[in-house]
């Protein structure tokens, strides 16, 4: 029966992927009409936040929250009116809100090379280049919005298409691998668009507890040549855009801008902590202080890559120095204050070069472990694409479910 249901869903995957590709294939032929469908589906949508909004603050009860739905409810209203009054402006929407999107890209990519600049990471030309390109592509959305709609529709069509294929091969691997009963030791995968992979991880949390599934708050030790990837999530949303750490000889690593006196730009940009803790301590402090829970892949790798994987972190820890956070007794309102309490841990700052400086969209905790997964020594595992937590979770969830020799477990705190 189990195997029924399994290749069912992996079928599934596979006919997604067929229609995907073929929505792609529709937006090049039949450009005016998926264009006409776009704008109607952008007009009524927002006439439906714009109610939601409403119903809302009537419902509130805090008066602070009350006021924003106020004002969201009539910042909607207004462009509303707009819509139905000014057809141009109906055209014009979608080119204007991706250029919005484009613009604030092209900002945190000129962020990011700022921060390679002044910690000296080579090289770092291309993040320039890459913001000067998004730069123009935004000004080309804003300042030229009527004709860009069939220009992103044609760019929607060709990212359907890549998508849909992408697709079709992971839903291939999916049925084969159940219909032969065979594990699969290699997996290419696309990385899924970032607003549907931050609540990707939380979905399959509820779906794993939905199936009955032991939820663990004690920590079973790894093999000397295992590594775990952890993904947190609060409350019941993914928390902000997710966070990862990884235990590695049981031992666990977390990357982020913890020192509260260094840190800005509502703490998007500060100096670079590396926190080691034993593992137990920690979960212990996040699901039962911070209300967490978490997913965790275990990766086998072979002699040789643990032998690599334990060099490159020694590189890492040579470029670091102990650190010792200073706070008043008592003061239990910083994250590192109460963490340092409840698991002892130890914290490093980094002298040079990468992980210097912290950056939430470049230099980030996916970066501390993509670090490790990204060397081509190491080849642990091949993720092509804009890489966020969700995307690394899509991945090893997939890997997982595919019974690959590599992610053998996947553990639920």
């Amino acid at each position: 029966m189990n195997i029924f249901k399994n290749q069912i869903r992996n079928s599934s995957v596979l006919v997604s992927g067929l229609l995907v590709l073929s929505l792609g294939t529709l937006l090049f032929f039949e450009t005016s009409i998926i264009s006409g469908l776009l704008i109607q589906l952008n007009r009524y949508v927002l006439m439906i936040i714009g109610l939601f909004q409403f119903v809302v603050f009537l419902l509130e009860n805090q008066k602070l929250k009350k006021t924003q739905h106020l004002w969201n409810t009539g910042y909607l209203l207004i462009i509303n009116v707009l819509l139905w009054r000014i057809p141009e402006m109906q055209i014009a929407m979608i080119p204007l809100v991706y250029g919005v999107w484009a613009l604030i890209s092209a900002i945190s990519k000129s962020m990011i090379y700022y921060v390679y600049k002044i910690d000296d990471i080579r090289p770092r030309l291309w993040n320039l280049i890459d913001a000067i390109i998004s730069v123009g592509f935004a000004f080309v959305l804003l300042f030229d919005p009527v004709p860009s709609m069939l220009r992103l529709v044609w760019v929607a069509g060709v990212y359907l298409i890549y998508v849909g294929l992408f697709q079709i091969v992971s839903g291939v691997q999916l049925v084969t691998a159940g219909f032969f009963r065979k594990r699969i030791n290699h997996l290419f995968r696309l990385p899924l668009p970032n607003f549907i992979a931050m609540l990707y991880p939380q979905r399959v949390l509820k779906q794993l507890i939905h199936l009955g599934l032991e939820v663990n708050t004690v920590h079973k030790p790894l093999k000397p040549n295992q590594l775990e990837i952890l993904f947190h999530m609060k409350g019941t949303r993914s928390d902000n855009l997710g966070h990862l750490d990884m235990i590695y000889q049981n031992k666990l690593y977390s990357y982020g801008a913890y020192d509260p006196k260094h840190r800005y730009l509502n703490n998007s940009l500060g100096d670079g902590v590396l926190i080691i803790s034993d593992p137990q301590p920690y979960l212990d402090f996040c699901i039962r202080t911070e209300q967490k829970r978490m997913i965790g892949f275990v990766y086998d790798m072979d002699d040789q890559q643990a032998s690599l994987f334990e060099n490159r972190m020694q590189q890492l820890l040579d470029r670091s120095q102990s650190w010792i956070p200073a706070f008043k007794e008592n003061d239990s309102l910083y994250y590192i204050q109460r963490l340092s309490s409840a698991t002892k841990a130890d914290f490093f700052k980094f002298t040079q070069g990468h992980f210097k400086t912290y950056f939430a969209f470049g230099t980030n905790c996916v970066e501390l472990v993509d670090y490790f997964i990204k060397d081509k020594q190491l080849g642990l595992f091949r993720l092509n694409g804009i890489i966020t937590p969700g995307a690394y979770f899509d991945f090893l969830n997939t890997a997982f479910q595919l019974q690959t020799d590599k992610i053998t477990q996947r553990r639920t705190y």
